[in-house]
């Protein structure tokens, strides 16, 4: 470490601290006019070993591969990319969207009264609700099942302890729900133009590029794995330590799996890939 005072005028001077492997943090202990200067440096010092015998070191590799329902499930999503809706003349079922206006209550009075921010849970015109599970408010969209057109019905909730309203929270809802209509969600076909929206001549070529983009999501993921267990100090390496806020940044963060041959990933384009891997990998 070297130490330099530079005079850059009669008053002021310039401390440098030089050191080699970065940036010191320096704590002041004396500084005043008519004293001497006195500082603490902490800096950080690269290891000193020697390095040991590396090679043949035992690395367990998981074997496992990309199987069809993988690509199915990762196609599926893609689809779901472009999915569309089609008003249709039938009482909501699961799966299905229900456009409803509503008015919402709150021990006889407008949930504003309560909750002046929820003026969405108050009134709302033409509110789309998925028709599964969970959606919305819990206990909501499972009363709206088997609702038509024109059909009207009241749905009483009990909000969440944790609702997103906190003024809610615990409390029953009463929602004055009108059925505007029912629409079906409808997945585009897996077809030759559907391909060529994400850059495939084909359908094969697009399974094919899905696939390759799962395998080098598999192979990065079991690298990633692999140098996980490898654990610091294995093999007579000193464990690095970092004494910086955050550490050093891993492995899995310093990349991207490899390109397949086309030059490009389809999750590039559709962003949904890494999903279906990551939904495979639950079903195996």
């Amino acid at each position: 470490m070297n130490v330099t005072i530079e005079n850059l005028a009669p008053c002021k001077k310039l401390l440098r601290v030089e050191i080699e492997t970065g940036y010191p943090d320096i704590e002041e202990i004396q500084f005043g006019r008519g004293q001497a200067l006195q500082f603490a440096a902490t800096v950080e010092t690269a290891p000193d070993f020697q390095l040991p015998e590396y090679k043949g070191l035992p690395v367990k590799r998981e074997t496992t591969s990309v199987a069809d329902e993988d690509v199915d499930r990762a196609l599926n999503l893609l689809r779901e990319r472009q999915i569309s809706f089609q008003t249709v003349d039938r009482p909501a079922a699961s799966g299905d969207v229900a456009v409803v206006n509503y008015t919402g209550t709150c021990d006889g009075k407008p949930i504003t009264d309560t909750a002046p921010t929820a003026k969405g849970l108050t009134e709302q015109k033409n509110f789309w609700i998925n028709i599964e599970p969970g959606a919305f408010i819990p206990g909501f969209a499972d009363q709206l099942t088997g609702a038509k057109a024109g059909d009207k019905r009241t749905v009483n909730v009990d909000f969440p302890a944790d609702f997103v309203t906190p003024q809610l929270a615990g409390l029953k809802g009463v929602f004055e729900v009108e059925v505007v209509e029912v629409k079906e969600k409808v997945l585009p076909p897996l077809d030759e133009a559907f391909a060529k929206a994400y850059g495939a001549e084909s359908v094969e070529t697009l399974r094919a590029g899905v696939r390759t983009d799962l395998e080098n999501e598999l192979n990065y993921n079991l690298l990633g794995g692999q140098r996980q267990r490898q654990k610091p100090g294995q093999g007579g390496f000193p464990a690095a330590k970092d004494r910086r806020e955050g550490g050093h940044q891993g492995f899995a963060g310093r990349g991207r799996p490899p390109r397949h041959a086309s030059g490009r990933h389809v999750s590039d384009s559709a962003g949904q890939v890494r999903e279906g891997f990551a939904e495979a990998q639950r079903h195996h």
